[in-house]
């Protein structure tokens, strides 16, 4: 069935033109012909949010959404939710990405520590001329930043369980590096048009203990993280045995559809209840 795409939050989508998101629009050839510029020696420190939801982690900015009528003082859930290149935490995140309207769960949404365009980045990204050794390593530093703001909400905000986390483009990519990175610190991963380069990629069998399922949601039509790189890792992780599956929307491009924000929905308030199940990962048409 095919999709059409009436969603995009991320001012990852590269067109011939432009790159679009909820904030705005920017030239895609400024946006990808810039370097990051470097980050401020300042590091700001650990606070809990305040009236507007916004607190700080591990140097990280963060925006807190408290779902399902939850007193933010209680034990709850908790759901990472990771913006892309250009992007930034926001309200208008629930619009794609959300979770059941009865189920009390804390979201966090991390602000990437290098402003880029409107919004933030996570690392550097140019779409047809990608380093993978450079890639992964930013990727690899990003993954490590978010583990220890997990870290610091784990103690600082009153949390039920390991992370459920999730994320578009970049936010994708990370998704897929905190579960392969850290199993131990997550519940469940959602990668949304994502993928990992070849030097993250695992090379031997998941660990015994505990490893999280992997769901990941990607569109056939994708010409910025395109879905070939997503499958190819699929079948490798799947091959190894690990919990990984691939669900495909056809000609969907490079953005959060309908249909993908509801196949996200009911797949994170499962994750986020307390009864989990754990499937193998195949690709599943949409």
């Amino acid at each position: 069935m095919t999709m059409t795409s009436t969603t995009c939050l991320c001012a990852a989508l590269l067109s011939l033109a432009s790159v679009s998101s909820a904030i705005g629009q920017q030239s895609s050839e400024s946006l990808y012909s810039q370097p990051l510029p470097a980050q401020g020696p300042g590091v700001p420190p650990d606070a809990a949010p305040d009236q507007t939801g916004w607190g700080t982690a591990a140097g990280l900015r963060y925006l807190e959404i408290v779902r399902g009528g939850a007193n933010p003082n209680e034990k709850l859930p908790l759901l990472v939710v990771i913006h892309g290149l250009g992007d930034k935490p926001h309200h208008d995140w629930l619009s794609a990405i959300d979770v059941d309207s009865n189920l009390k769960v804390r979201m966090i949404l991390p602000q990437a520590p290098t402003p880029y365009g409107t919004g933030y980045a996570w690392f550097p990204y140019r779409a047809g001329n990608l380093d993978q050794a450079a890639l992964a390593s930013g990727i690899a530093a990003a993954a490590e930043r978010l583990t220890q703001m997990l870290g610091v909400l784990q103690s600082q905000r009153p949390t039920r369980g390991r992370a459920v986390v999730t994320g578009f483009s970049q936010g994708g990519m990370l998704s897929y590096a905190l579960a392969v990175r850290h199993p131990e610190l997550i519940e469940s991963a959602v990668p949304i048009s994502g993928m990992l380069p070849e030097p993250l990629w695992p090379v031997s069998a998941p660990p015994a203990k505990w490893f999280p399922p992997i769901r990941s949601l990607h569109g056939t039509a994708d010409t910025v993280v395109r879905i070939e790189v997503d499958e190819k890792l699929v079948e490798r992780m799947r091959g190894l045995g690990y919990p990984v599956e691939l669900v495909t929307f056809d000609a969907t491009p490079h953005t959060i559809s309908p249909a993908m924000s509801a196949v996200a929905r009911t797949t994170l308030s499962t994750a986020l209840t307390p009864k989990k199940s754990r499937a193998v990962g195949k690709r599943t048409p949409q």
